[in-house]
């Protein structure tokens, strides 16, 4: 069976490095971990760290872990009018950006007995949910005449790089600012949060500061694998290991690098591409689609590449590996944020905790 190891004590160091940072920037943290979906040990290792809400996507992973969390989360994903119910009664806030569903979770909130927030997402230039920036006056003003005793608009928020890779930049972080202000100006509204989105805001962070209005930053990736995404850079002050992949070689073998005979679709109906490099070392390791994304898997050890694979297994050129490899040998790999999430989906890996010792 394929492993994951979780080095806790290095995930403990990246919270602490980035919490730390925001502190300074008078900023509150909201930890995303829907790429590990709120995994019990990792939320463990958060709320340990002095860490308070979540950000999480999927209300049947709130159903099934609300009674570990010291505090309720913040749904980061815009939520449906039918799963106004779950989501009031299970978050404390929500981003939205339709105002029918925002309806749909002020009747909930008053029937749950629940307050909810809720944050109106603006499209900042990502393209991804949110009203532009010029409906957000006229929808800022819908939902203040929603009548309900337990739901409270309390502010704006964006996405940067998540979508369209839309880089941080002054344009689009002070467009929230300048739309905070207006907001308040000309409604007289106050708006408590501005809140951020995304991982690729921690590189701006480092040499800027943020504008005044926005007070939260929401991130997940850069604390779980030390990587800025967007830019697909590995964080110089983060540790970028605090998962390694664990695979096995099955079966190694010199074979020609072109299939024989005619070619149809593979398993999963792609169109197979091959290039001709001659007679190549493969092995067969001990995991596929079934386990993780193998083409978000990248080898410690250098000369090995996966070139293709099914839902049992991967197949990986070693050709290049200066390291005598053997059936039984034992493979570690560091894994990309689409390789974390299909691997915390997946029932057939084992996960082994461990947890090394770093100053903070």
């Amino acid at each position: 069976m394929a492993q994951l190891f979780i080095d806790l004590g290095k995930l403990n160091y990246n919270i602490h490095y980035v919490d730390n940072l925001c502190d300074q920037k008078g900023l509150e943290l909201i930890a995303v971990v829907k790429g590990c979906f709120a995994y019990m040990p990792i939320i463990e290792t958060f709320q340990n760290a002095g860490i308070k809400i979540f950000g999480i996507s999927n209300p049947s992973v709130v159903i099934k872990n609300l009674h570990y969390m010291n505090h309720r989360p913040m749904m980061i994903a815009v939520p449906s009018a039918r799963e106004s119910d779950i989501v009031t009664r299970c978050f404390k806030s929500s981003l939205n950006s339709e105002i029918t569903t925002i309806q749909a979770l002020g009747l909930a909130s008053d029937k749950n007995n629940c307050y909810h927030e809720i944050i109106l997402m603006v499209d900042n230039g990502d393209l991804r949910e949110g009203v532009m920036p010029e409906d957000v006056l006229n929808t800022v003003r819908k939902i203040l005449k929603i009548r309900s005793k337990r739901l409270k608009f309390c502010g704006l928020g964006a996405n940067l790089g998540c979508c369209s890779g839309t880089l941080p930049d002054k344009q689009n972080l002070n467009l929230l600012q300048e739309l905070a202000l207006d907001v308040e100006k000309k409604l007289g509204c106050e708006i408590k949060t501005v809140s951020m989105g995304g991982s690729v805001l921690l590189e701006w962070m480092k040499n800027n500061d943020l504008p005044s209005k926005i007070n939260q930053v929401r991130m997940g990736e850069a604390i779980l694998l030390g990587n800025i995404p967007t830019v697909n850079k590995k964080h110089e002050d983060l540790f970028s290991d605090v998962f390694t992949f664990i695979g096995e070689i099955l079966e190694i073998k010199e074979k020609p690098s072109v299939p024989s005979g005619r070619q149809g679709l593979d398993a999963f109906g792609r169109v197979p591409q091959f290039k001709d490099r001659g007679i190549r070392r493969r092995a067969i390791l001990n995991f596929g689609y079934s386990n993780t994304e193998p083409s978000g898997l990248t080898s410690r050890v250098k000369g090995i590449e996966i070139i293709n694979s099914n839902s049992d297994y991967a197949i990986a050129d070693v050709t290049d590996c200066k390291e005598r490899l053997s059936v039984g040998d034992i493979l570690e790999f560091d894994l990309n944020y689409s390789a974390m999430m299909r691997v915390f989906l997946s029932p057939y890996t084992e996960y082994i905790h461990i947890s090394s010792e770093h100053e903070h």
